[in-house]
């Protein structure tokens, strides 16, 4: 049996459009059989995150914990147990993407640019 090839979709994840755009690929790609690590679903959500650590600890020091864990967890989990990056190069760049896509090469990962605008950036 062949081992399924792991995807980490590389991508902004920030607003509504972002997430649905970023879901429904994910979507596609599992029902094409492959593996996804997948961050929004996968990971840890900003708002929920947030609320749980400032319980726990100072109020101006969640936002850099927040930010901290979720670094931690793409970049080493889910960036680090996938096989190929799929990174969204769509303009503006988002500057999460970048580091991913050149960490991702650092490891000696297969990345593939993905761009849904048909204007030159």
């Amino acid at each position: 049996m062949s081992k399924k090839i792991r995807i980490y979709p590389a991508a902004a994840l920030f607003s509504g459009r972002e997430t649905a755009f970023n879901s429904h690929l994910v979507e596609g790609l599992e029902n094409a059989g492959y593996k996804t690590n997948f961050p929004q679903r996968d990971g840890y959500e900003f708002g929920n995150l947030s609320k749980i650590l400032s319980k726990n600890m100072e109020e101006t020091k969640v936002d850099t914990a927040v930010q901290n864990i979720i670094y931690f967890l793409d970049m080493g989990v889910f960036l680090a147990n996938s096989d190929v990056v799929l990174a969204n190069l769509d303009e503006p760049l988002d500057e999460g993407v970048v580091v991913e896509t050149a960490y991702a090469k650092m490891m000696g990962k297969f990345v593939i640019g993905l761009r849904t605008d048909v204007r030159s950036p």
